[in-house]
């Protein structure tokens, strides 16, 4: 059997041209998650998997992993982004969905995206199978404090379209356990579960860290990318209101974006410009390790979260973890390490409290380490097979 998956996901491409199977030369690579092992689940259970993604030609960012291969194709959509991805689908991509839609025999679609609506709308009308991998909330992730007025109105549509497609589905998963469940309801019949996108090898996953002696100074990295909803300003606000608490902190930000430019400001304006680190996009995993060893905490400051893969990856590692209360982090966390999102004074005492207390560092290091058992790819892998297996059941009768 043959399986779409729709998404809007950038990939890059080794080759030029593009077209239905894998019809791109030299290759798909991506620098995220979705190397070719993270498609092994849906290969085992539809043999023929076709990726329809927006792909761009301009070189293969360093750290890069091969996508494509051993039964998994890609389907070339336009590299076009903001209104125009948007607004006009019919220029931009309309006609590569509705032939890869064709193909298939069921099609999956990860959400919220503009290609996941419209190959999900293809697939209804042609009366084929759709499950859904829900992974954010597009109305949180819009907020108009964040975003302002017009893109939240983008925010507004996109709800709707989510919600007309987690209650029209044969199966679905969200990466959220409640949060996103609520906000947008499965059908009656659809069969669903809550899956993350993270893989991690529960053989890998470390021992809590001992924490004999106060941290001098307190290390606070945040791996994310410099874009509003992640609200770096808040964290920088909180290590210098814990600072003038007493605390001795550094901070470490691994992650690109457009707002390194008015952090860095903000950092000097504060006054720790001399503790913070910005890294910038950091594609060496090995890189990213030694910054995650080297630290003693893990802070998550973001106004909106489906289900932090950065969190979870940092608690695999046994690094202590605080967050906002804000979607997935509150799913991660206990009361005691969340703050009100937006509360830099609440976070700033927090930390100062954590440096002068190796031994709850030490506790949150071992809740760290059994929460991350729960996102293994050993548990999440049967579970997603499961989920598959039911759309693969409803081909030819839905």
């Amino acid at each position: 059997m043959k399986l779409l998956i729709a998404t809007d996901h950038r990939f890059h491409g080794s080759g030029d041209g593009g077209g239905i199977g894998g019809g791109i030369g030299g290759g798909i690579y991506d620098s995220y998650c979705f190397d070719r092992a993270f498609f092994d689940d849906y290969v085992q259970v539809f043999p023929e998997v076709r990726v329809a993604a927006r792909v761009r030609h301009d070189g293969i960012p360093d750290g890069a992993a091969r996508a494509d291969g051993d039964g998994v194709g890609f389907v070339a959509l336009a590299d076009v982004g903001g209104a125009r991805w948007t607004a006009a689908p019919r220029f931009a991509y309309l006609r590569e969905l509705r032939a890869a839609v064709g193909w298939a025999d069921a099609v999956c679609v990860r959400i919220p995206s503009v290609a996941g609506w419209h190959a999900a709308e293809l697939a209804r009308r042609a009366g084929k199978p759709t499950m859904f991998e829900l992974i954010g909330d597009p109305v949180a992730a819009l907020a108009p404090g964040e975003h302002g007025r017009l893109r939240s109105l983008f925010g507004a549509l996109d709800a709707r379209r989510v919600r007309r497609i987690t209650a029209n589905a044969v199966a679905g998963s969200y990466v959220s356990k409640a949060h996103l469940q609520r906000a947008y309801p499965p059908g009656p019949t659809t069969r669903t579960d809550s899956i993350s996108s993270i893989r991690l090898d529960e053989s890998g996953i470390t021992a809590p860290r001992p924490l004999a002696a106060p941290p001098d100074p307190l290390v606070v990295v945040l791996v994310a990318s410099l874009v509003p909803v992640k609200r770096h300003d808040v964290l920088l606000r909180a290590v210098a209101e814990a600072r003038s608490l007493g605390a001795t902190i550094r901070l470490e930000l691994v992650g690109g974006g457009g707002r390194r430019q008015p952090l860095e400001a903000l950092a000097a304006s504060l006054g720790i410009a001399e503790v913070t680190t910005f890294h910038g996009h950091v594609a060496d995993l090995t890189a990213i390790d030694a910054i995650l060893a080297g630290a003693d905490v893990f802070a998550m400051t973001s106004a909106s979260e489906g289900m932090p893969r950065a969190m979870i990856e940092a608690m695999a590692r046994g690094l202590p973890s605080v967050g906002s209360d804000a979607g997935g982090i509150a799913e991660l966390l206990g009361p005691s390490e969340r703050f009100p999102a937006g509360d830099h004074r609440r976070l700033g005492s927090m930390l100062a409290d954590l440096q002068h207390d190796p031994g709850r560092l030490a506790a949150l290091s071992a809740a760290a380490t059994e929460t991350a058992k729960d996102y293994s790819s050993e548990r999440l892998a049967t579970r997603r097979r499961a989920l598959l297996e039911h759309l693969a059941s409803a081909v030819g009768s839905y």
